[in-house]
Formats: structure tokens, C-alpha cells, sequence
């Protein structure tokens, strides 16, 4: 059973919604009285928690999209979009984000691939306007927040993006197409401060990083005469350099493969860029990215 919230924490909560439940392991929908929300089948776009006899599950602010599996031994929480907080019957609170599967009653918490689940047909009907039969036609927030579903998952592009920025995503995600994680999603917040340190090296005529990590993202820096993508490929080219059987960089370089693993660490989701002129090296590419990647001991994928 798939589940979604719209944005907006607990402000978003209203005293009708649909409540899923568990009773001996078998899912069943309960709906109250009368509910704000459309619905189609066991489609449920929910207005708050979600709760069982066995989990209550509580969303965070964001988008939050999750699958429920049950067995007769076994009910599996799959965080697809956004992060999501269980409290089982017996047992403590767990937080999940998006790549993430809790497994009840065992309490296990392990990294799974979305892309199965966000690549299917079922789930694209899930987040298509046109497939909910309630209002007919849907309502423009109802369409409104599927569509800002659809985009944050990669699935569909944001409109408002320039040539260069669409450029830019598409040769990101088709560099962790390849390694199989899911597409970035491009934010405007993060573009903005790219721009400002491109900006920056395009007058110094420096080429550099941010001391400090000051942009409090991961960051990726190319400068050539090339295309946008070409400069991108140059950090996915570092691919060779990564060894996946150690999770580290190849040779006595332990930073060589770098830029490749930040493109594709999987639990960045948010990407922004800056180009700018440069007076060395024609122009400079600088990419943020959130969360950022590299971190210590962890594999990107």
C-alpha cells in the first residue's frame, strides 16, 4: 500500500483524514466520517498520521511518500520521499528517510533502493493527476502537490528551469542512472548560492573552494572551455577511479574519485549550480549539493 502527505508538517493535520490500520497483520482503510481527501481504491493522498495497532506512523514536513508491506510475520515501512518517524507498540521510536526500509517486529533498519518502485507503472499512476477519480477533475492543489511529488523525485522536470540548469541535472542523473540511484531534483536555493561563489571566482580569477565548507553543502568544482555536460563528465569519468569493492578511491589518491562520488552519493537529493566566466579557464562550474556526500566510512551507493 502506497501512502502520501502533502508538504507542510502538522499544519497540514484536519480532524477528518483517512487512517490506515493493522489487525493481525492484514492492511484495511478506515475513513471518517467525511474527508477531505481524494482518493481511488487504496490510493490515499492522507492529510495526517497514519496509525496502527501494532506502529503509528508520524511524517515529517516535506513531501512524504511511503509503502507498507505485511506478511503474516513481518510489516515493512519503505520511506520513498521525505522521512518519516515510527513508534512501535513495544519497542523505541525510530526516524526513516527517504532510501530507508524498517522492518516490525524486528526493529531492523537498512538501506533499499527506491528506483524498482519509483520506476513503475503502478507507482506513476499513483502520482498521475489524471488517475484519481474524486473530484473529477482533480483539484488544483491535489495537482499541484503531485506534480511537486513527480519533480521531487525526478520524475518530472521543474518548469521553470533554464536550458543550462536542465543540462546540467540531466548530466547528473544520468551519471547515477548508471550506478542506480535516483535522479537529483534541482533547487533554485541552491543554485543561488552556487552562483554566488562562481560569481566570486570569476572576479578573483581564483579556483577554489569554500573555506570551511561554508556553503554547508557538498560542493564540486569544474573550469574548462567546455559544455556543462562535458564538464560534469569529467567528474563522472572519475568512475575508474572509484573501486566499489573497498567503497574508496583507486591508487595512492585518496580523494582522486571525489567529485564522482559526491554526483552519485545516494543520499544527496538536491543539486544547484553556477556557471560563471573565469579569466584562467574560461568558465567555472560550481555544484552544491544536499545533503552533501563523502562522508567518512560510508559508500556512496
Amino acid at each position: 500500500m502506497t501512502i502520501a502527505w502533502a508538504k507542510g508538517g502538522k499544519e497540514r493535520a484536519c480532524n477528518e483524514g483517512v487512517y490506515i490500520e493493522v489487525s493481525n497483520r492484514k492492511f484495511n482503510q478506515k475513513k471518517q466520517a467525511q474527508a477531505n481527501t481524494e482518493q481511488v481504491n487504496s490510493k490515499a493522498l492522507v492529510a495526517q498520521d497514519a496509525i496502527s495497532d501494532e506502529l503509528l506512523i508520524q511524517p515529517g514536513e516535506d513531501h512524504t511518500i511511503i509503502q507498507v508491506l505485511s506478511t503474516e510475520d513481518v510489516i515493512e515501512v519503505i520511506v520513498i520521499l521525505g522521512k518519516v518517524s515510527v513508534l512501535p507498540t513495544t519497542g523505541s521510536s525510530v526516524n526513516l528517510k527517504a532510501g530507508q526500509k524498517y522492518s516490525y517486529p524486528s526493529q531492523q533498519i537498512a538501506p533499499f533502493d527506491r528506483q524498482p518502485i519509483t520506476q513503475s507503472e503502478d507507482f506513476k499512476q499513483f502520482l498521475d493527476p489524471n488517475s484519481w477519480s474524486s473530484p473529477s477533475p482533480p483539484s488544483q492543489a491535489l495537482q499541484t502537490d503531485l506534480e511537486e511529488k513527480q519533480v521531487a523525485l525526478g520524475l518530472k522536470n521543474s518548469p521553470s528551469l533554464s536550458p543550462i540548469a536542465q543540462e546540467i541535472l540531466d548530466a547528473h542523473n544520468q551519471c547515477r542512472a548508471r550506478v542506480g540511484v535516483l535522479p537529483l531534483k534541482w533547487s533554485p536555493q541552491i543554485a543561488s548560492k552556487a552562483q554566488e561563489w562562481a560569481d566570486h571566482l570569476s572576479r578573483t580569477g581564483e579556483f577554489e573552494h569554500r573555506s570551511g565548507g561554508g556553503s554547508g553543502y557538498g560542493e564540486n568544482l569544474a573550469a574548462g572551455g567546455m559544455s556543462p555536460t562535458d564538464l560534469v563528465k569529467m567528474w563522472c569519468d572519475e568512475q575508474n577511479k572509484y573501486d566499489p569493492q573497498t567503497g574508496k578511491c583507486r591508487g595512492n589518491d585518496p580523494f582522486s574519485c571525489y567529485h564522482f562520488t559526491q554526483v552519485v552519493w545516494r543520499q544527496t537529493n538536491e543539486l544547484g549550480c553556477g556557471l560563471a566566466s573565469h579569466p584562467q579557464w574560461d568558465k567555472v562550474l560550481v555544484c552544491n549539493y544536499d545533503p552533501p556526500g563523502n562522508y567518512s566510512g560510508q559508500r556512496p551507493y
